[in-house]
């Protein structure tokens, strides 16, 4: 974070509040990031793990959150 303190005059103070206001979207203070929710697949409605491009079960691509959260 030296890079954010010295090139754009941040404080350790707002960097903090920076970083609990990320750790909280999740809605806990508890150091992680949230989790993706499952994807439904389009074809088979079946549930995908949010980091997989194609249904596990069809193969059918599936839909992309070009910006998510």
């Amino acid at each position: 974070m030296g890079f954010l303190k010295q090139e754009h005059g941040y404080t350790d103070e707002q960097l903090a509040e920076a970083v609990k206001a990320i750790d909280l979207r999740d809605g806990r203070l508890d150091g992680n990031a949230a989790k993706a929710p499952p994807k439904a697949c389009p074809r088979c409605q079946r549930l995908n793990s949010a980091k997989f491009s194609r249904c596990l079960y069809c193969g059918a691509p599936l839909p992309v959150a070009l910006f998510a959260g």
